[in-house]
């Protein structure tokens, strides 16, 4: 609905950037506070509480006249994220085995190109229906269902093993000095810097390098979601059922496939070059916009099942800063160059990403659930 906000609070395409960075911001700075909440207060509160940050922030959104509110109900969004990722990516890891770890955190992953698709029906929708009454529904929805999660929300209980400190900083920092989680955050960093690139910069390109219609356009962020949800299903049971619970071997193939894709969009041009672009989304929603739910479960696999929560709030800092950076970055870089220079660069980032993976990271024989 951003075309329709800007118009009705006459906000600037800055204004927009700024609204959408507040959300990105504020998910990173309350990643690791989220993935501790997940660890010490438990799944089931966690999941409640970031539904409603979020049911907040959309009744906040609603009521938003003017560019304040609508940074602070947008960061309001990215905090409510913070809690819930950690939370359900803690849920995957407690409640499957390693073998099945991977199926099962790429079938949750789904929601994420799906609610993609859903929320661009709003913008239609907000041609008949004020904005604001879609926040209201917004809200509704989310409070509603974050009363599923009453059920689960336990008293917290304190074991031998769990410190009595409130922030563990001694845990955050045997998360942070392990050397395969140092490699997959630098792999990882990169890797969703170039998927922000692509969700951020193909409708872009489609309609100002390759002259495409505003239909072919949205028709090409369509089937990088389309490619999305078959990757993240796909891959997972391919870590899954053919690689007996292994990260590794998949994280590595979509980085090189993805850098491969990115690259290919640098010699496209003409009316040709838009079936390409067509073809190279769906190859790249599948490639490059599918590996999150993998990483998380690596990342987890790699520390002590008890710290899970923690360090899946550790990468949800590290991956917001990594999309940050690397949308700055390839705006310069278009500005300065053009769309071909910005596409090589991301295609050399998500290689070098690859092949810090292939150098670094170790994963252990066997990540046991707590």
């Amino acid at each position: 609905m951003a075309p329709v906000i800007k118009n009705d609070l006459d906000f600037s395409y800055t204004d927009i950037g700024l609204i959408m960075a507040a959300y990105t911001a504020v998910q990173a700075i309350f990643g690791i506070p989220g993935g501790i909440c997940a660890d010490r207060l438990g799944i089931g509160f966690s999941i409640f509480f970031g539904f409603v940050l979020l049911s907040g922030a959309a009744l906040l959104f609603s009521q938003a006249d003017g560019l304040t509110m609508c940074l602070i109900a947008s960061g309001l969004m990215g905090c409510g994220y913070a809690f819930m990722n950690p939370s359900t990516a803690k849920a995957v890891f407690n409640w499957f085995p390693q073998d099945r770890r991977g199926t099962a955190a790429s079938i949750k992953q789904t929601g994420v190109p799906v609610a993609w698709m859903i929320g661009a029906l709003t913008f239609p929708l907000a041609e008949v229906v004020h904005w604001q009454w879609i926040m209201v529904g917004m809200a509704v929805m989310n409070a509603g269902t974050g009363l599923i999660y009453l059920p689960m929300i336990e008293k917290p209980t304190r074991s031998e093993s769990a410190p009595s400190n409130l922030i563990p900083i001694a845990d955050l920092w045997n998360i942070i000095k392990n050397k395969s989680v140092i490699a997959l955050e630098i792999n990882g960093f990169l890797y969703h810097a170039g998927q922000q690139n692509l969700y951020s910069f193909i409708t872009l390109f489609m309609t100002e390098s390759l002259r495409a219609g505003s239909g072919l356009a949205a028709m090409t962020l369509q089937l990088v979601q389309a490619g999305s949800i078959l990757g993240r299903i796909g891959l997972g049971t391919a870590s899954d059922f053919l690689l007996g619970g292994k990260r590794k071997a998949i994280l590595v193939f979509v980085a090189l496939l993805s850098s491969a894709g990115v690259l290919g969009l640098v010699f496209l041009e003409g009316s040709w070059g838009i079936y390409g672009a067509l073809i190279l989304a769906f190859i790249l929603g599948f490639a490059l916009c599918s590996g999150s739910p993998i990483y998380q479960t690596a990342v987890m696999e790699s520390v002590d099942p008890k710290l899970s929560g923690t360090a899946v709030g550790y990468h949800s800092t590290v991956m917001p800063a990594g999309k940050a950076v690397g949308t700055v970055l390839f705006g310069a870089i278009v500005d300065a160059y053009g769309f071909g220079s910005a596409w090589f660069v991301t295609a050399l980032l998500i290689l070098v990403a690859a092949l810090v993976l292939m150098k670094f990271f170790r994963e252990s024989e066997k990540a046991s659930s707590p």
